[in-house]
């Protein structure tokens, strides 16, 4: 039935006779099979171009009803980024950016985390909440920092960041940098 629910196009009606099958049968080989099914529709309709046939809001309301179908990991991660970008697209700036908010304080980490981030703070934008966009991008960078690897012991050189090695630099800047400094500086304020 699951099948022919999908096939029609009519995922809502498949995800739900899924989830029967699950509560009325849960260690049933068909209804791994059922929901193994249901799983992978699930991911053509957000990771495909299976699912445009959608609406955004139609999008949004299925993937809320039946989330527990969402995979783990890195492709879970994109089908939310996706829809967030759909929903972006037809204006739904604040489901958008609850979508992304959860994955930033929740499911990424580093460099994914951050780019994310600056996603979020870009929604937060153009939907006119600039404190937000500012108050996302410090916490991310805040969380970067507190989770990057300690310093170095002092005396090493192999991971000293290149200010701390130009400052500990025995070459100085010529006699006339600071006053060439502040003449460009004056030139500046001037104008």
């Amino acid at each position: 039935m699951a099948r022919l629910y999908t096939e029609e196009g009519r995922y809502r009606d498949s995800f739900r006779v899924m989830r029967t099958a699950v509560n009325a049968r849960p260690d049933s080989d068909m209804t791994r099979r059922i929901q193994d099914s249901a799983a992978t529709t699930f991911e053509d309709l957000f990771l495909a171009d299976k699912g445009t046939t959608l609406s955004a809001i139609d999008a949004l309301s299925l993937f809320y009803d039946f989330r527990e179908l969402t995979p783990i990991g890195r492709r879970g991660d994109e089908m939310i980024r996706r829809l967030a970008d759909r929903l972006v697209s037809v204006d739904l700036l604040d489901q958008a950016a609850d979508l992304l908010q959860y994955q930033v304080d929740h499911r990424l980490q580093g460099a994914a985390r951050a780019q994310v981030a600056i996603r979020l703070a870009v929604i937060y934008l153009l939907n006119r909440k600039a404190d937000r966009a500012l108050a996302t991008l410090r916490a991310s960078r805040a969380a970067d920092v507190a989770s990057s690897p300690p310093a170095p012991p002092p005396g090493s050189t192999a991971s000293t960041p290149p200010a701390r090695h130009a400052a500990a630099s025995p070459v100085k800047p010529p006699a006339h940098a600071p006053a060439s400094a502040a003449r460009a500086a004056g030139k500046t304020a001037l104008r």
